[in-house]
């Protein structure tokens, strides 16, 4: 190749100075919002030093209202189009639930897997944090095939989809 310059294995002079690490993370971290800090209460694990802390860690809402707000602003003037993307999650959710407990007693853990990623990213949808951290929980113990502790995880997160359930219905307009 006629004008191309050599490739130099060990170059005597590179580019610029090598990154050091707190350069990186400041290079990263520009323009992103600070990591917010939360108590076990908001994570809605009642320890017995948190059930007091009320006043200084508010419990986190059910349903992000900016993630409700931009399912809204979808199809804005048309609440039907909402109560359908509501309506779609609350049926397939008890489905991927049974799923999960289907694929637990079989053993099955790329099902297991598989469920709770679905389950995972529709309730991220609607801002339900607390249900897509428990989520993500049960899809990495499937990814590691540990299906031993799954059993224990289920009972809270189908208590926590009963709550999102009822909070998700309340917000569906009337027909």
């Amino acid at each position: 190749m006629a004008g191309a310059r050599p490739f130099r294995r060990f170059p005597e002079r590179a580019a610029g100075p090598p990154f050091r690490l707190q350069q990186a993370r400041t290079a990263l971290s520009f323009n992103l919002p600070p990591r917010r800090r939360v108590g076990p209460c908001q994570l809605r694990r009642r320890t017995p030093a948190c059930r007091s802390c009320e006043a200084t860690h508010p419990p986190v809402p059910l349903l992000d209202p900016n993630a409700i707000a931009a399912l809204r602003e979808l199809n804005p003037g048309d609440d039907s189009f909402f109560r359908d993307l509501v309506q779609i999650y609350l049926d397939d959710s008890p489905a991927r639930i049974a799923e999960l407990e289907d694929a637990v007693a079989h053993g099955d853990a790329h099902r297991l897997t598989l469920a709770a990623h679905s389950l995972k990213g529709s309730s991220a949808n609607f801002g339900a944090s607390t249900l897509r951290t428990m989520c993500e929980r049960v899809e990495m113990l499937g990814r590691q095939s540990s299906l031993g502790d799954v059993p224990a995880l289920l009972p809270p997160l189908k208590d926590e989809f009963t709550r999102v359930k009822a909070e998700l219905e309340s917000l569906l307009p009337a027909k």
